[in-house]
């Protein structure tokens, strides 16, 4: 094999390999944002968990309810854009909210963990 002949095969491996890592990196976009909620409320009767998502441009909520331990939810498909995120805990002592705000980003999927006994709520996004 000649040099010429060799150098044209790696630009030609080299531009395969660049429209497959491109495909590769496209192919989240369309899928519809979901973020997955979890809770360590041991049960429906004693601590009950619901978290809103309410997309800012639009108004458009999307909640889950009845959150425990071994229930997680996931919302519906999710417009890109920014969030309030409200949850709601229901204990004997009366109902509690949790807010916070976040910019929902394509490619990436969400987990909200609601803890029920602190009162504290932390999201995670990992890139698909």
């Amino acid at each position: 094999m000649s040099k010429h002949q060799i150098q044209k095969k790696c630009v030609l491996t080299l531009a395969t390999l660049t429209l497959f890592i491109q495909c590769a990196s496209d192919s989240c976009e369309g899928e519809p944002r979901k973020a997955k909620v979890e809770s360590n409320s041991v049960s429906e009767r004693s601590n009950r968990v619901w978290v809103t998502f309410i997309h800012q441009p639009s108004g458009q909520s999307f909640q889950v309810v009845d959150v425990t331990e071994d229930n997680a939810k996931t919302t519906a498909p999710l417009p890109a854009g920014e969030y309030r995120i409200q949850a709601t805990v229901s204990k004997s002592t009366g109902n509690y909210a949790i807010r916070m705000s976040a910019q929902f980003k394509d490619c990436v999927d969400y987990k909200v963990f609601v803890n029920a006994i602190r009162l504290s709520m932390n999201l995670n996004g990992q890139a698909r």
